[in-house]
This record gives C-alpha cells, sequence and structure tokens, in this order.
C-alpha cells in the first residue's frame, strides 16, 4: 500500500517481492534519475533488500526465498532482479534520513547474536549498503531510535 498525503488516500501497489516481513530497515533514496525509491532491506529477510520505485510502480529484489533450486536474484513479474544484499544478518536496525538517501544504525546480526555498533550508508547510484568505517557507536545496540542531529547541539560528544 501506498499512502498519498497530499489527498490522504491509500493505493495498492504490487507486492513486495520478499514476501512480509519485520524487524526491517527501510528508507527513501534518489536515484541516478532523481526518482524516488524506497528500499526495505533486512529484518526477518536478513540479507534481502527491495527497492520500490515511486514513479515507475516497480521493484527490484534481491530475494531469495524460493524453491530450493531457485537462482540466487528470483525473477518477478513486478520485479527486476537487483545485485545486492546486506553486508550481514542485520535486523532490528534504525533507519535515519541522510542528504538524498538515509543510514541504517546499529542492529542485530542473526548469524553472531551480537548486538552492532556499525553504521551502514545507502548509495543509490551504486545501489549498495557502504560501512562507514570511522563512524561507531559507543555501544552496540538494536532496537533503538535514532536520529539525525547537529554535532553543535552536543558539545560533550565531539
Amino acid at each position: 500500500m501506498a499512502y498519498h498525503i497530499n489527498d490522504n488516500t491509500w493505493n495498492t501497489t504490487s507486492p513486495i517481492p520478499s514476501g512480509q516481513r519485520s524487524a526491517n530497515g527501510c528508507g527513501m533514496a534518489l536515484n541516478r534519475q532523481g526518482e524516488p525509491e524506497i528500499v526495505v532491506a533486512g529484518g526477518t529477510s536478513p540479507f534481502d533488500v527491495d527497492i520500490y520505485n515511486t514513479e515507475t510502480g516497480l521493484w527490484k529484489s534481491s530475494s531469495r526465498f524460493e524453491a530450493p533450486q531457485a537462482p540466487k536474484y528470483v525473477y518477478y513479474t513486478c520485479a527486476i532482479p537487483l545485485g545486492i544484499s546486506l553486508p550481514v544478518t542485520l535486523s532490528y536496525m534504525a533507519s535515519v534520513p541522510y542528504k538524498d538517501s538515509f543510514l541504517l544504525v546499529a542492529g542485530y546480526d542473526q548469524d553472531t547474536a551480537q548486538a552492532l555498533d556499525t553504521i551502514y550508508e545507502f548509495d543509490p547510484f551504486e545501489e549498495r549498503f557502504n560501512l562507514r568505517l570511522g563512524d561507531r557507536l559507543r555501544r552496540a545496540r538494536y532496537g533503538a531510535g535514532a536520529v539525525l542531529v547537529d554535532a553543535q547541539a552536543f558539545p560533550e560528544c565531539n
């Protein structure tokens, strides 16, 4: 479903290729053509990334949840295969708008059963998540909220 704030209506969209999931992160980014895309990553489909183009109504997906003999990237009538996935089995992360994209902050690595202190930035041109090497939280955590603030508001953190 897509909500249109201008006229307070909901429209049906094609279903997300990886299926219903929870504990995921999501954000909006502008693609190379300047079109807004909604990126849904991780959660109960921990490696999967689905990208919905709000202009075309089409999905791109890295979903692998089909029959065991299915290829790495599954083709859907409404989805274009996407050659990316998350670098870790990420869930319960916070999403924060950042520039023309967004950040995935902290979270839970399902493979290691560990809370994370990492920050990943989504690159909408390369369609991949990049680990921000110089940026880490002071404590690993998951299931927390996050907001981007001006560093001058908290001088003790500089």
